[in-house]
């Protein structure tokens, strides 16, 4: 009886570790494919590119951009969504890249650079 008991605990034990390590890496990589300022405007428009390189599938997403006027201004502004705003429930699978719009105003009128400053992402859950 007592070899069967430490059989339980040895293979509880096995079982709870192997479970424990078993966690998921949510990552991904942003990257500005286009923006240019709209004609006669102070308002910014382009497209970004998100792509899931973690092990799990994200729901949601906010980015942040930093845009330099040629005066030496800088402008923060976000996007953000559900990781499909045509499918609110459809995650990004792992391995999966999604396009998304800009679309934000700056208060200057010759914009010289927008980046990327930094990114939150959630799992899908």
């Amino acid at each position: 009886m007592k070899k069967l008991s430490l059989l339980f605990v040895i293979l509880l034990f096995a079982g709870c570790a192997a479970v424990g390590t078993q966690t998921g890496e949510i990552d991904a990589e942003f990257q500005i494919i286009k923006w240019a300022p709209l004609l006669g405007t102070s308002v910014i428009t382009g497209t970004y590119k998100l792509k899931n390189t973690g092990n799990v599938p994200i729901g949601y997403y906010k980015v942040y951009f930093k845009t330099t006027c040629k005066d030496g201004s800088r402008y923060d502004s976000e996007g953000w969504g559900p990781a499909r705003i045509n499918k609110l429930s459809s995650p990004i699978a792992v391995g999966e890249e999604w396009s998304g719009p800009i679309m934000f105003k700056v208060g200057c009128k010759e914009v010289v650079s927008v980046k990327i400053s930094d990114w939150k992402i959630r799992r899908h859950y």
